[in-house]
């Protein structure tokens, strides 16, 4: 899938030039393992000091999920 991200960075460009900040969360939705695309998303989002909603499914859930969230702090899952 290949997304247009010009808008937003055209967008966050101009707050910058203007001296504004911008407060930014992301959020997975339907989580019920850890996934190297969570794993990813986690890199990413923590080297930029981003925090993660989790939007996990509780039936689903698997055993290793609930470790890893605690071994995140700056995931809130939901």
């Amino acid at each position: 899938m290949n997304h247009d991200w010009k808008p937003a960075r055209d967008a966050l460009d101009r707050a910058h030039a203007e001296g504004r900040t911008v407060e930014v969360w992301l959020r997975d939705d339907d989580c019920v393992a850890v996934t190297p695309a969570l794993e990813r998303l986690a890199a990413l989002c923590g080297a930029a000091g981003l925090p993660i909603l989790l939007a996990v499914i509780p039936a689903g859930a698997t055993p290793g999920l609930v470790p890893w969230i605690a071994g995140h702090p700056a995931v809130t899952p939901c």
